[in-house]
């Protein structure tokens, strides 16, 4: 990752943000791809929630889960999907106040298979996906350089 390291502190400060933001997308979305893969129901609202993202819901935001200034983070999850955490964990049994059992809902889990199999291949496709981006990136400083005349 040196050279990768050392390309991306040539490129401008806001170019090199968004270079890895860009790179850091495209190397989870194999991984937000399993993980539909492992939703219980293979249609609906759950399985479209599933998406690799810049910014969280603002339920789900605290200070801790803001990037810094010169932080690019992304999340991958179910966004706005409410009972995707009933899915993934499941639910105790439930009973009435008279005592009439309710049910429960066995856990599912789908997030977690999807990133405890994915986080190697997310970093060796990281470091592909950062190269890739670099070059585009400057490809397109040149082109407008180019254009600029400069």
């Amino acid at each position: 990752l040196k050279e990768v390291s050392d390309a991306l502190k040539e490129l401008p400060k806001a170019t090199n943000k968004n270079v890895v933001k860009r790179a850091m997308i495209d190397a989870a979305e194999p991984m937000a791809e399993d993980a539909r893969a492992y939703v219980p129901v293979k249609s609906g609202r759950l399985l479209r929630s599933i998406k690799v993202r810049t910014k969280i819901e603002k339920s789900e935001a605290d200070d801790s889960r803001r990037p810094g200034k010169d932080e690019v983070r992304i999340f991958m999850g179910t966004g706005r999907s409410r009972h995707a955490h009933l899915q993934e964990f499941g639910t105790r049994p439930r009973k009435t106040k008279a005592g009439a059992n309710r049910g429960h809902v066995p856990p599912h889990p789908f997030i977690r298979p999807a990133f405890d199999g994915g986080k190697q291949g997310f970093i060796d496709r990281l470091s592909k996906a950062l190269l890739t981006q670099i070059h585009r990136a400057q490809a397109r400083i040149a082109r407008k350089n180019a254009k600029a005349g400069l």
